[in-house]
């Protein structure tokens, strides 16, 4: 493997592990010294989860413009691959940092494109998480009925797969 294949790998996996540990500031130093050595090997894949990974960092530590810059790079890649599910996350990913920053309009343009994506692909856990968002931006937004049914969707779907944990997401939701 080329030296800086390796290196490239090193700096993306220690920024992982950072991340895991949630120390963000070494995480983002190391992310950010694997990300041009992504560019240069032309992994696509590796370029999207890298910008993913940097994007966390700079969410996590509040930097919300980079954590925008750097998710709709991941986004780029992935619709650049073509990838639907990568996509989808990486959409609400977008729509997550939008509401923190309280770019509403945009977080509803986000997820609403993400449902499309995991509707789509039939995917029932990601669409509950999704519907979850959808109705945290409409409660955001002050718009009650449509939060109300974006919970409701996302604790029937929540309800019928079993997942109990998430059960109690949605009835706080749906009160709210």
């Amino acid at each position: 493997m080329p030296a800086d294949s390796l290196e490239m790998l090193v700096w993306y996996w220690a920024g992982e592990y950072f991340y895991e540990v949630q120390d963000y500031n070494e995480g983002l130093r190391c992310a950010t010294r694997a990300l041009p050595l992504t560019y240069r090997a032309g992994d696509l894949m590796l370029q999207s989860d890298c910008e993913r990974l940097v994007g966390l960092f700079h969410f996590r530590m509040s930097d919300y413009v980079q954590a925008i810059e750097h998710t709709r790079k991941c986004l780029a890649i992935d619709r650049q691959r073509g990838d639907r599910s990568r996509i989808s996350s990486s959409l609400n990913m977008l729509a997550a940092i939008c509401l923190v920053a309280k770019q509403l309009d945009d977080g509803e343009r986000y997820i609403l494109e993400a449902i499309r994506y995991s509707t789509a692909a039939g995917d029932s856990n990601r669409m509950a998480i999704q519907y979850g968002m959808a109705s945290e931006i409409y409660h955001a937004m002050g718009k009650a009925q449509r939060a109300l049914d974006y919970a409701r969707r996302a604790y029937e779907i929540d309800e019928a797969c079993g997942n109990t944990a998430k059960v109690g997401i949605r009835l706080s939701q749906m009160a709210t």
